[in-house]
Formats: C-alpha cells, structure tokens, sequence
C-alpha cells in the first residue's frame, strides 16, 4: 500500500494478492494488527485472499486467519 501505482496496477488488472494476517504479523512485515493494510488493500480495488501460510509454523489455520482479518475489514460479530 506504500506504493499507490502498484495498487492500481494490482486492481487494473484484477491480481489478487494472498493475505495472511498472522505470517505478515510473525515475520515483521506488518509491525501490528492495527497497522495490517488489508482494509487498505480492498479499498483500492485490490482482489484479496485470506490464506494462512503454513500453519504448523505459525500457529494457525485457515478458521482463524478468517477471525483475524474479519474485524481488519470491518466484520465485527459476523463471523464467530
């Protein structure tokens, strides 16, 4: 999301991007859940997935990258 070209290329020409909340968490590339730019991401027309890199090494599975991206998007309450 630091480059806004990009995500209008990204949006243009419907690439969607895999998205794994609690990878981007455990390696660093997103600092917090508060700052994960998924919101962003789908605000400029960027197709997502949510997907959980590989959940024996961090933790998770596809059930809970679903719980933690749904409040990113504003889904409080709809699932769970």
């Amino acid at each position: 999301v630091q480059d806004p070209e990009l995500l209008a290329y990204l949006a243009e020409h419907r690439i969607a991007l895999e998205v794994c909340p609690t990878s981007n968490i455990a390696t660093r590339v997103v600092a917090s859940l508060d700052e994960h730019p998924l919101q962003q991401m789908v605000d400029a027309g960027v197709l997502v997935t949510i997907n959980s890199d590989d959940p024996p090494m961090f933790g998770t599975d596809l059930n809970n990258e679903y719980l933690v991206a749904a409040p990113l998007l504003g889904l409080n309450g709809v699932l769970g």
